[in-house]
C-alpha cells in the first residue's frame, strides 16, 4: 500500500508537526498496523500498538469512508500531531467536518496520558484552530469541555476559545462550551474616509 500524505498539507509547530487524517492512515490505525504507519508515513505509535486516546475505530472507519467519497476533505476529520525530532505520535486533534450551515466546527483533542502536561496538545490544537479559520466558510469553533478538566480548559483558552455557557451532554453530563470565532480586522475609522 502506498500512502499520499506527502501530497496533503501538514502543519508545524515550534515542537510539533501534524499530519492529517487520510482514508489510508485511518485503516492502518484500524489495523493496528504500527509496521505499515512507520515505514510509509514515518510515524512511532506507542508500542503495543495503540491508537490515540478517545479515538476509536467507528470514527475511523467513518474518516476512511468518508475520505474515500470526499477526498478534499482531508484535514476535515483530524489530524495526528508528533514530537519532530522523534517522530513519536504524542495525540490526536479531531474535527467534526467542514463546517454545518451556521459556519461552526467542532473541534476536541487528546494525547497519550504519558505525553500530558508538555504543552504538546496547546501547541497542536492551536495549530489545527489556527487552519480552521482561515478556511473559507468557518465562522466558529466550538468544543465542549467538562467543568473540572482543568488542563483542556488551559489548552481551550490558549487557543483563544471564550466560556460560552453550559450544556448537557448525553455521555458526560453538564459540560462547558466554549467557542472562537474569525476575527474580522477593520481599518480604524480614518482609514475609512
Amino acid at each position: 500500500m502506498v500512502m499520499g500524505i506527502l501530497l496533503h498539507e501538514q502543519l508545524e509547530t515550534e515542537r510539533t508537526r501534524l499530519t492529517p487524517l487520510t482514508g489510508e492512515i485511518a485503516d492502518s490505525m484500524m489495523a493496528r498496523d504500527g509496521d505499515s504507519l512507520l515505514s510509509e508515513e514515518r510515524l512511532k505509535f506507542p508500542q503495543p500498538f495503540q491508537i490515540p486516546p478517545m479515538m476509536h475505530d467507528d470514527y475511523l472507519q467513518a474518516v476512511s469512508q468518508r475520505l474515500q467519497y470526499e477526498p478534499g476533505q482531508v484535514g476535515w476529520w483530524g489530524w495526528l500531531f508528533y514530537e519532530k525530532e522523534s517522530r513519536n505520535v504524542l495525540g490526536t486533534v479531531g474535527v467534526s467536518g467542514p463546517p454545518d450551515e451556521t459556519g461552526s466546527v467542532g473541534i476536541a483533542f487528546s494525547i497519550y496520558e504519558d505525553q500530558e502536561n508538555n504543552g504538546y496538545t496547546k501547541e497542536a490544537t492551536k495549530a489545527v484552530v489556527d487552519w480552521i479559520l482561515a478556511q473559507e466558510g468557518v465562522k466558529s469553533l466550538r468544543m465542549m469541555i467538562h467543568p473540572k478538566n482543568f488542563a483542556a480548559v488551559r489548552v481551550a483558552q490558549h487557543s483563544k476559545f471564550e466560556l460560552k455557557g453550559t450544556v448537557v451532554d448525553n455521555v458526560v453530563g453538564e459540560v462547558h462550551l466554549y467557542e472562537a470565532k474569525k476575527r474580522v480586522i477593520l481599518p480604524p475609522p480614518s482609514a475609512l474616509v
